[in-house]
């Protein structure tokens, strides 16, 4: 028992080593021991298309009547997709957006900062955007004339004489001129597809789901961790361009909901390169990829980007300059003729029924410390008809089951801290918690990063260090008793997901003592 104040810190740390990291340890034994390998091994091989990234597929995973029930649902509940790095400036912020591109300090954007501004601007709308696609430069001054920014049409702003005020503007008409900039610049954005999610316990997903279960022998706990169902639809001209699914996605599973007439297909610009397991460096994309989003364009290659970065310092030695146009030909030609690491890439065409299965880490191996760089892709532009699909994210178990433990237990320390009155047990976390746990969207990748941070912040410890067993708390961050406390239990919703129902005595106890 906890009796003893002056005790506290050394039975505290006694507790953490004795009773907190041992049960964490036998955790990451199983997740090792559920490893996804047993999926791979599951799947034909004559149903594998690549060893790098291990990508298979499988055809007729659903029948015709079970593709076009999904896109009637689906139909209805679509909504504009969206990307990492995608936050739209607020309008009643847009005046200090601006300012932030006066370099100079003039309080007037002259027409280079003007587009800079512009294109800043675009890229919070849209995520990521490229301003030379096609070769063609956005016409940075006729956006902000169109967005009632450049007043007087003169390619400039006046930061004062032209202050944007949302009070003062037509902002429904701002609103329908982004629309239309945005619609008009679609090649030239990440991503502009749409998207529905469906939780499993839907029937539309969950026959959906079981059918790709017993099609790829997947166990049962791979679909109980994996994410909701997510329908896309892609119509003429739209994709999504390079970019890895990662964060804890262990595996894709991308189904097709019906045949693309032209195009549509999803591309592995890196497959066949073990760049992730052999640390092959300098490898990219050519400049058409991220220029065109569309990783199906004969220009969209890998290639070697040494000789070009080296031709890129060696000018820069003399003072010379490397215009993207030289550096965009460099890779096409010397990059290309320079590359000594055989053919690479490949297409999967959108077929009715047929499903992708890929993996965004190496199936055998636990931990997300190595993201397989060569399962980059894309969804390629639709050039005739539409595209319909849908992905199913894997995720290990343990992580899940760990991550929704972990919420359930800040509840709970929560509830101890407004039952007890200690207002720093009360106020762990945020209201978040509560909504989290019937949410799974988003859940295990933002605990997993809380975990990381409460450990760095709140305990002083290395989140990637490697023998968590020889490392304490950090006792000059943990003042008073109260604090001992409260960083206990941070430290064991953090790291310990046991069933055993020891912390109710340990609250109990820790609580006592300090009344």
């Amino acid at each position: 028992a906890i009796a003893n104040l002056q005790s506290w810190p050394d039975l505290f740390v006694e507790w953490l080593r004795n009773f907190t990291l041992k049960p964490w340890l036998r955790v990451q034994e199983r997740i090792a021991s559920t490893s996804f390998a047993t999926l791979t091994s599951n799947l034909p091989s004559e149903q594998r298309l690549s060893f790098h990234p291990p990508t298979f597929t499988v055809g007729e995973i659903l029948t015709e009547a079970e593709c076009q029930a999904l896109i009637e649902d689906a139909e209805t509940l679509l909504s504009q997709s969206y990307v990492m790095g995608q936050l739209p400036v607020e309008r009643t912020q847009l005046q200090e957006f601006l300012e932030k591109f006066d370099i100079d300090h003039d309080t007037v954007l002259n027409v280079t900062e003007t587009r800079k501004a512009m294109l800043g601007l675009l890229n919070r709308e849209c995520g990521s955007f490229a301003d030379k696609g096609g070769g063609q430069q956005v016409n940075a001054a006729q956006v902000a004339k169109l967005l009632q920014i450049d007043t007087n049409d003169d390619g400039m702003i006046d930061l004062k004489k032209e202050a944007f005020h949302v009070s003062k503007k037509d902002m429904r008409q701002f609103e329908a001129s982004m629309i239309k900039i945005k619609r008009v610049l679609k090649s030239r954005q990440v991503r502009t597809n749409k998207v529905a999610w469906f939780p499993h316990f839907l029937p539309a997903a969950n026959g959906v789901v079981r059918k790709m279960q017993a099609a790829l022998h997947m166990e049962d706990w791979m679909v109980e961790s994996a994410e909701q169902l997510q329908v896309v639809k892609y119509e003429g001209g739209e994709h999504y361009g390079p970019h890895l699914d990662g964060g804890t996605r262990r595996a894709t599973i991308y189904t097709y909901l019906n045949t693309v007439p032209r195009g549509g297909s999803t591309a592995f610009p890196f497959a066949h390169l073990p760049i992730t397991s052999k640390g092959i460096e300098n490898v990219t994309f050519t400049r058409e990829c991220s220029e065109h989003f569309n990783c199906c364009s004969p220009s969209c290659i890998a290639t070697n980007a040494s000789v070009c970065d080296q031709e890129l310092a060696d000018r820069a030695m003399t003072g010379d300059v490397m215009t993207v146009k030289q550096m965009r030909h460099c890779l096409q030609t010397r990059g290309r003729e320079t590359w000594t690491l055989g053919e690479s890439g490949m297409q999967v065409p959108a077929k009715r029924g047929t499903a992708v299965i890929w993996f965004n880490f190496d199936p055998s191996i636990h931990g997300f410390r190595d993201e397989l760089e060569e399962s980059h892709h894309c969804g390629c532009d639709v050039e005739k008809g539409i595209k319909w699909g849908t992905n199913l994210w894997l995720h290990d178990a343990p992580v899940i089951k760990w991550a929704i433990t972990y919420v359930q237990r800040m509840k709970y320390a929560r509830r101890i801290g407004r039952d007890r009155s200690l207002p720093s047990l009360e106020s762990l976390g945020d209201e978040s918690f509560d909504s989290w746990t019937n949410e799974g969207k988003n859940l295990c990748f933002w605990v997993f990063k809380l975990r990381k941070e409460l450990q760095r912040v709140l305990l002083g410890i290395d989140p990637g260090g490697e023998n968590l067993g020889l490392q304490s708390p950090a006792m000059s961050q943990v003042q008073t008793m109260e604090d001992h406390l409260r960083a206990a239990v941070l430290w064991q919703n953090s790291l310990n997901i046991s069933s055993e129902p020891v912390e109710d005595l340990f609250f109990d106890q820790a609580v006592t003592s300090l009344q």
